[in-house]
């Protein structure tokens, strides 16, 4: 029987080609553009996903509620991760991170090399997080000072083929130019980590620059994970918390200190504090892309609906000789369902493709490394828009048209097929929608161009960022610095900031007489 339903969908896609081949492209594209949306929102909300403690673990939120403002920070001071770990028995692990610039000294011809997403860390960092370590141990790879673990791209940079672990390199930062043992290499930092580095520098390399980064409360720059006991309620631990704050009471009066966790797994797309290590997404732009595709699909869909209640009149005498020779209303019912399955089928199939081929460019869109890979790893997705697909754009064509009774099928006229109401609603959803997505199109078409094309107030074509850790006296070495830029041939003036909104490194576009002789400057200092 179901053999005799596909037959005779086939000799029905033959027949009406045109109108077949409109129904599997408009539904492929809408699929598509459903795939490409869901691939991002899945991405968005894996990020952490891939530690084996992720229900536990937790960053501190740092907030100092002043009289007339609330600042919120993900840093914290140091002493905050010991205590924590020293008061309360449902921490198991605690750790402190804290980035800084690094420039790579490479001895053999003098060169040196900015590294960036740089930080220092405690070992507990890597026992918490599932950072894969492919050379070195995880339990004392940053136990020891002026000691280092790299990622495998900077592995196979400087070293190619070579085992790096146990090699010294020569490091320049804020606190000097230092000899480091490399004792680890991690796997590159996944794309959906809230926190990317390239290299960890021991914690305690930190503390012997600089003791206060041991137990000071003062110094509110370090973002402080903790790992709970397995069945530890968050809440309850919070709460503990004003005790400890009052009992190591080490701050100013003007305001008052408050400590929050944060589940790791929330930071990407629910916090926008100082101190973030990385650019975090924002869970209702999610939510609004996955309406749009949800929409779109939605569009799709009625598309489908409306062109095969269009083609009621056409088919009206084949569904009437199908119940003159005996067809009941449930037969007919399968076959014009067997359809809808098969162009959902053919149409799933054709948006695969069509995603395959557009990912690059959504990739570069969105600087999301996605891949067909993610999409379909979740297969059951598919099965269920297949199954949804069907029975939401064949039930109702489905129902219709085998509603019609045989004897107005042979008439020339036949009122009935006059009043589909849910089609023109159908239809007025349709083109509400259309209008809607384009008058969006053209405001933000509008707001990128004004963006794009609007005076900034600077030739940002002919200024440059120069990032460089600097040592010893910070402000004095960068009046040296600055002076010695100064008299290089097409500098024409200089300035020193902490920090540059939207900064990036100038070492790519500085002009190559310029770059050298700056290199030349940097290894003066």
């Amino acid at each position: 029987m179901w053999l005799s339903y596909l037959k005779i969908a086939f000799r029905n896609f033959n027949r009406q080609r045109v109108n077949a081949l409109i129904n599997i492209i408009g539904l492929a594209l809408g699929i598509a553009v459903f795939f490409l949306i869901i691939q991002y929102v899945t991405f968005e909300y894996s990020y952490d996903s891939f530690n084996k403690n992720a229900d536990n673990l937790f960053r501190v939120r740092n907030d100092r509620i002043y009289s007339d403002r609330h600042d919120e920070s993900a840093g914290c001071p140091p002493a905050v991760a010991p205590a924590l770990k020293k008061e309360f028995p449902e921490v198991v692990e605690a750790a402190r991170v804290r980035g800084t610039d690094i420039i790579f000294v490479n001895l053999d011809d003098k060169s040196s090399d900015n590294i960036e997403k740089v930080f220092f860390a405690e070992n507990s960092f890597l026992k918490m997080f599932s950072y894969p370590l492919l050379k070195g141990s995880r339990e004392t790879a940053l136990e020891e000072p002026y000691t280092v673990v790299i990622s495998n791209s900077l592995s196979q940079k400087y070293f190619g083929g070579m085992n790096p672990v146990n090699q010294l390199i020569t490091l320049i930062n804020e606190d000097g130019e230092h000899v480091y043992n490399i004792t680890g290499v991690f796997q590159d930092v996944p794309e959906n980590s809230h926190i990317k580095f390239n290299m960890l520098i021991s914690y305690s390399t930190l503390i012997a620059q600089n003791s206060d980064a041991e137990y000071y409360w003062g110094w509110n720059a370090f973002n402080t994970y903790i790992q709970l006991a397995p069945g530890t309620n968050p809440e309850a631990l919070q709460a503990k918390f004003p005790a400890m704050i009052e009992k190591y009471k080490n701050y100013e009066n003007s305001y008052k200190r408050q400590y929050l966790l944060q589940p790791v797994k929330d930071i990407h797309l629910h916090s926008d504090l100082r101190f973030e290590p990385e650019v975090n997404g924002n869970e209702d732009t999610v939510r609004f892309l996955t309406l749009i595709a949800v929409i779109v699909l939605l569009l799709a869909w009625i598309n489908y609906i409306n062109l095969s209640t269009s083609q009621s009149l056409i088919r009206a005498k084949e569904v009437g000789i199908r119940k003159v020779l005996g067809s009941n209303r449930f037969q007919l019912i399968k076959q014009f369902m067997m359809e809808s399955f098969l162009l959902n089928f053919i149409a799933v199939i054709l948006a695969i493709m069509i995603d395959a081929v557009a990912l690059p460019y959504f990739n570069r869109l969105t600087g999301k490394p996605l891949a067909l890979s993610l999409l379909l790893e979740h297969w059951t997705l598919i099965i269920t828009m297949l199954a949804a697909g069907t029975v939401l754009s064949g039930i109702y064509p489905a129902f219709i048209m085998s509603s019609f009774k045989s004897l107005d099928m042979f008439k020339t006229k036949f009122g009935r097929m006059s009043r589909f109401d849910l089609r023109k609603g159908l239809v007025v959803f349709q083109f509400a929608a259309a209008i809607i997505f384009i008058a969006s199109t053209i405001m933000v078409y509008r707001q990128l161009s004004y963006m794009q094309n609007e005076k900034l107030g600077a030739d940002i074509d002919r200024i440059v960022l120069l990032k460089a850790p600097l040592a010893g006296d910070t402000y004095k070495e960068a009046s040296y610095f600055k002076e010695a830029l100064l008299s290089l041939p097409g500098v024409e003036g200089v300035s020193a900031s902490a920090s540059v909104p939207l900064a990036c490194s100038a070492y790519q576009s500085l002009p190559e007489e310029i770059l050298t002789r700056t290199h030349a400057t940097i290894m003066k200092l």
